[in-house]
């Protein structure tokens, strides 16, 4: 198990992604705390709940972590009830052309939605885009889009799981090509590519993913080893983590 205590709580991290996969420290279950923000795009003063503590305590094979208590993952971010931005601090600062792109967006996604009470999916579709638009690594939209896929998996809503997972295979895959990915973390991520692909249906591609990782940890070539065999078959269905030798 892994405790974590505020913080930005960013998945693509070499720590939490150990904890994801082999487990480590101490149990802790997820606790919730108020907060008051202020909207970084409108101003708007609000209050919300944040997470004030969690614990992981392994994974699945998409490195979605296993949390002890509550699902810690819809209070990571908060959506102003005025303008609807969301964000996980809302303390980043904007240009002008920043502000009025991301607001011209706002609008669009609320004609179509009812941003009154948004899921958990959309707030975190409404991060990622807004994040492409803030100019923000494409590794930071990835994780934004993965969660979206995550929470959209609890919501029973496939498609949107489908496409966000496509979104995020997408921004990982164009991370990898630059230099914005650690080392140590590339034949995770590179990985990651391949299972996302893999549950989306794109099997060839999920194969060739799959075939570029080196994997110097054990756990990882086996995890390699069972999605591999699994896109083989087109089989696209959840998956854990192998059984640890």
């Amino acid at each position: 198990m892994l405790k974590k205590r505020l913080g930005k709580r960013f998945l693509f991290s070499g720590g939490l992604l150990l904890a994801i996969c082999c487990g480590a420290g101490l149990a802790m279950a997820t606790t919730l705390q108020p907060a008051d923000f202020t909207c970084g795009l409108c101003g708007q003063k609000f209050s919300d709940q944040m997470v004030g503590s969690f614990s992981t305590g392994g994974g699945d094979s998409e490195f979605r972590p296993r949390y002890l208590g509550m699902n810690p993952l819809p209070h990571f971010v908060h959506t102003c009830p005025q303008c609807h931005f969301t964000d996980y601090s809302h303390e980043a600062k904007f240009s002008e052309a920043e502000r009025k792109e991301i607001r011209k967006y706002l609008e669009g996604y609320c004609r179509k939605h009812n941003c009154s009470q948004l899921k958990p999916s959309q707030k975190y579709e409404i991060l990622a885009h807004t994040q492409e638009l803030r100019g923000l690594p494409p590794l930071k939209v990835a994780e934004s889009y993965l969660r979206a896929a995550w929470m959209a998996d609890d919501e029973n809503n496939r498609l949107a799981a489908q496409r966000f997972r496509q979104a995020a295979s997408q921004r990982l895959a164009r991370a990898l090509e630059g230099r914005e990915v650690k080392e140590d973390l590339r034949p995770n991520l590179t990985y990651l590519v391949g299972e996302l692909n893999r549950r989306t249906g794109n099997f060839t591609e999920a194969m060739q993913w799959f075939g570029r990782v080196q994997a110097p940890q054990p756990w990882l070539a086996a995890l390699v080893k069972q999605q591999r065999e699994l896109a083989a078959r087109q089989n696209a269905a959840p998956a854990g983590m192998p059984a640890a030798d």
